[in-house]
């Protein structure tokens, strides 16, 4: 088994507190405004717009500071997980035989030019370069961006190695 986290830079408890109470006193904050605003510009459009800034500035605080996600390979399956805090979501199980590719964005590109990317799987903070891995789903081949390290991209697929197999295999 071959585990690997991407992340930024991890939020520590005090900061994760400090962000909670930010966007409780944010919130608040946005609250006091609406309702001054609203007695001197009565429009049912106005709070909505302002309510819609607020939680988009939340979820760009929960994608940039806290998500991070984890590659897993185990048992012949790649395992792609969102972590938010504790709590872990798969997003993709691959088999590693249908994997037919890992490479950079232009060389994948290139190969496969009408495969869809179904998955994004990268942090901004992470300082790996951002790889794609081209697999076959459903009669089509889809792409995953991800960042994995050395050791995790050749569990992932190594050329070489599937060579041999194929050798022994077929002869």
């Amino acid at each position: 088994m071959v585990h690997q986290e991407v992340h930024g830079k991890r939020t520590g408890p005090l900061e994760g507190i400090l962000l909670i109470a930010g966007i409780v006193l944010g919130l608040l904050l946005l609250t006091v405004i609406n309702n001054l605003l609203l007695q001197w510009i009565w429009t049912p459009v106005f709070p909505a717009l302002l309510y819609l800034c607020a939680i988009a500035a939340a979820l760009w605080l929960l994608r940039t500071r806290v998500r991070e996600f984890h590659y897993t390979v185990n048992g012949g399956i790649l395992y792609l997980e969102r972590v938010y805090g504790a709590r872990t979501h798969i997003l993709l199980q691959i088999p590693l035989s249908d994997i037919l590719l890992l490479g950079g964005q232009d060389e994948v590109g290139e190969k496969y030019p009408k495969a869809r990317t179904v998955l994004n799987a990268t942090t901004p903070q992470c300082s790996l370069p951002v790889r794609v891995a081209a697999f076959r789903r459903d009669g089509s081949v889809q792409l995953v961006k991800m960042q994995p390290n050395p050791e995790m991209a050749a569990a992932i697929y190594d050329p070489e190695e599937r060579a041999r197999r194929a050798r022994e295999k077929w002869g």
